[in-house]
């Protein structure tokens, strides 16, 4: 078997606008080209320099069981075989399908209540995707999966081709999924039955943090390794050191703090928390800021946040100029929410930022329950403030404190990089992630099961 095996990516797109995405992204680039291959759910913003051979799944793989086929069966793609590159300032078609009217999303939402979508849905292998398949010749599957039409269709596959598989977990949704409605004990315990039987036949186990592979390990009885998102640290240099980004608020202040990423699901409470304690410190006269750059900022939670003085939210624009918006701030924030339903979902997950905020030699303030993976790693790696409790009192203490430390935001801030470099490094982590597929690729393939629709 070749360094590089040919791989055949299922569900996740190449993208960065998503931490799966971006992860996947920055795994697989300088993956030769000819030996990798897509078949995603979503055809938009696909990044075409890491992978140009793409399957839009859509009418052909996707089926919706009636009543979800009332209001699903016109908005489901056609399937594509060749997904052809956008043109420059062109709009993809898939970004510019209309929106379902009111009607049909207050029944999805009906049904989502329900816990019955994937109850109603599923994906197949259909023809014309297998012809697809065999026509590029894989020498393994590779998914990150995270629902059971995914786990159905990943099955399928496998049993067609007897092909080797590679499973890769961004968070702990095994633990979360299928957790809410009438429908959701049925639909959970299909999941569960599809994940045995992945993870039986699975070549390799792949978790996006150390603390979910050591407890996964313990919980599935099957040794995961850790692959997390690698920076490529001289790119990320000379981007930053390229970059025009200035900040909203800059002048005269304290501390400007930022935030990238996502605003939504796990993360909006305790971005509100802090935006809260900016905004009373703010009209107290302390010179302190935080913009957040988002791809939500024009969601309900966005605007919230624009509320609270001293609080700025900008629309994410390409992710090259991340690097720069990050060299332009004097604190970096990771914020996680506290609630039941986050806690289960990212207690494991080590977000996509948290080796781009290293990588950027910034301290970093980070809020997020104690036991997480994001808490312990920031409390182990000395790169951080941590406030692990949901408590305004303490995030004021921590502002405050970051505020008159310049001294010690330098050294959190070296503490990062240095880890960066040992953990985190692209060059380091594309080869082990390589090695790791091409023993799967050529290792035996375990005993097919099947996943249950």
């Amino acid at each position: 078997m070749e360094a590089h095996p040919r791989v055949l990516v299922v569900g996740q797109p190449f993208e960065r606008t998503s931490g799966g995405g971006i992860t996947l992204c920055n795994l697989f680039e300088g993956w030769p080209r000819d030996r990798l291959a897509a078949a995603v759910v979503s055809d938009r913003d696909l990044a075409f320099d890491v992978c140009d051979r793409y399957y839009a799944l859509g009418a052909s793989e996707i089926t919706w069981a009636w009543p979800l086929s009332l209001v699903r069966r016109t908005e489901t793609p056609a399937s594509k075989a060749t997904v052809a590159r956008p043109s420059p300032g062109q709009t993809p078609a898939s970004a510019a399908r209309a929106q379902p009217g009111f009607v049909k999303r207050a029944f999805r939402r009906g049904l989502d209540a329900l816990g019955a979508e994937d109850a109603l849905r599923s994906m197949h292998l259909s023809d014309r995707l297998r012809d697809w398949i065999v026509e590029f010749k894989p020498d393994l599957v590779y998914s990150q999966l995270s629902d059971l039409p995914t786990m159905t269709l990943v099955s399928e596959i496998l049993d067609a081709t007897g092909l080797s598989f590679a499973l890769h977990v961004m968070d702990d949704w095994p633990s979360s999924m299928y957790r809410r409605g009438a429908f959701s004990r049925i639909v959970r315990g299909r999941a569960d039955r599809a994940l045995a039987s992945l993870l039986r036949r699975a070549g390799a186990r792949m978790a996006i943090s150390d603390a979910m592979a050591y407890e996964y390990q313990a919980r599935y009885g099957r040794q995961f390794l850790s692959f997390h998102n690698p920076v490529d640290l001289d790119r990320w240099d000379a981007l930053a050191a390229a970059s025009d980004v200035t900040l909203v608020h800059s002048a005269n202040e304290d501390l400007r703090l930022v935030y990238t990423g996502r605003v939504g699901t796990g993360n909006v409470d305790t971005l509100f928390d802090v935006a809260q304690v900016v905004s009373e410190m703010s009209s107290q006269g302390r010179h302190i800021s935080l913009q957040v750059n988002t791809p939500n900022a024009d969601s309900d939670a966005a605007i919230r946040l624009m509320a609270c003085r001293g609080v700025t939210v900008t629309l994410a624009g390409d992710y090259s100029r991340v690097p720069g918006l990050m060299a332009a701030a004097d604190v970096l924030l990771l914020p996680l929410d506290f609630d039941e339903q986050s806690v289960r979902l990212m207690r494991l997950s080590m977000p996509t930022k948290v080796s781009e905020y290293l990588a950027s030699g910034k301290p970093v303030l980070t809020y997020a329950p104690r036991g997480s993976a994001v808490a312990e790693y920031a409390r182990d790696g000395g790169w951080s403030l941590l406030v692990d409790r949901p408590d305004p009192a303490s995030l004021r203490q921590a502002l405050s404190s970051l505020v008159g430390d310049p001294e010690g935001r330098e050294a959190m801030g070296a503490a990062g990089r240095a880890l960066a470099i040992q953990r985190h490094d692209a060059t380091k982590v594309r080869a082990a992630f390589a090695a790791q597929l091409a023993e799967a690729a050529s290792g035996p393939v375990p005993a097919a099961g099947r996943a249950e629709s």
